[in-house]
């Protein structure tokens, strides 16, 4: 038993542990998605927190107004925050886990206690990924509620187990997550101090923002979805009539994922071509100010 493991089955609570048992992979791991569960929702109620201190009066104003579009605007700074922190613990997750060779000798069925461990904290996000795109579907639409659905799912299923050698190569593609939630937030403090105000960070941030999205959520997206079904195709009469469903959807939904991935890059190119005009147009109307 690894470290971790032994760490993590200790705060296993008992009512839990007697309630599920340890017959099956989810109820050895449930209390770790019921944490990351929980943990999300705390994250959320301490975001005025975090948001004064990263945004200053910017999110201040949010916080105190009574405005409908004010407190909408709030809320998404909320989510957006939570969804920074929740990119970089992924990242940081995929880093370890890149490190492991446990499972590359069983791509598709094999079983490893660290990578359902960081499935299950990925599992718990989702639910509440899900619950607030179910709630706030006015605002959020159908985009991002199809994301959380498939996400959970796909990442649900490595609790039969299945795909947890992917576990790691599937959470990659937060690694251009950052780079969109500090867009968003520049994009949404216009009148800010302070870092929220460089153009430098900006250009150097939309940049890394267009390299990275391609790079992981588009090539390494339609790459990978690719390599699973070569996998697929290898093992298939190995497989159980139920796990051929289960991998159909789970390749039908990381298809649709990269999918949207290309219609939310194409709207990145079109903001970005729209900045760039206005970036030429500007020096000329300068000139004329001056004359």
């Amino acid at each position: 038993m690894s470290s971790l493991e032994t760490f993590s089955q200790s705060l296993r609570p008992e009512w839990l542990a007697n309630y599920l048992g340890s017959e099956t992979i989810f109820a050895t791991h449930a209390h770790e998605v019921l944490y990351s569960f929980v943990f999300y929702n705390m994250l959320f109620l301490f975001c005025p927190v975090i948001g004064r201190v990263c945004f200053g009066s910017i999110y201040t104003c949010l916080v105190s107004s009574s405005d409908p579009k004010q407190r909408k605007l709030k809320l998404n700074f909320d989510i957006h925050i939570i969804a920074m922190i929740q990119a970089i613990i992924s990242i940081g997750a995929c880093i370890w886990l890149f490190c492991s060779t446990v499972l590359n000798d069983n791509q598709l069925l094999g079983y490893d206690y660290s990578h359902t461990f960081v499935s299950s904290i990925t599992v718990g996000y989702f639910i509440w990924d899900l619950l607030v795109c179910l709630k706030y579907f006015d605002l959020f639409g159908f985009e991002f509620l199809l994301h959380a659905v498939a996400s959970l799912f796909v990442f649900s299923t490595t609790f039969m187990p299945f795909f947890q050698y992917w576990v790691p190569r599937f959470l990659i593609f937060e690694a251009s997550s950052p780079f969109v939630n500090i867009n968003w937030f520049i994009a949404n403090s216009k009148g800010a101090k302070g870092w929220l105000s460089s153009t430098t960070l900006n250009v150097v941030n939309g940049l890394l923002l267009m390299l990275s999205f391609f790079s992981v959520r588009i090539i390494w997206g339609f790459y990978a979805i690719y390599l699973v079904m070569c996998l697929l195709c290898n093992q298939w009469n190995d497989l159980t009539s139920i796990e051929q469903i289960v991998a159909s959807i789970v390749v039908g939904l990381n298809f649709s994922l990269d999918v949207l991935n290309l219609f939310w890059f194409k709207k990145m190119v079109r903001i970005a071509k729209k900045m760039a005009s206005k970036g030429k147009s500007s020096p000329k109307n300068s000139e004329k100010k001056d004359q």
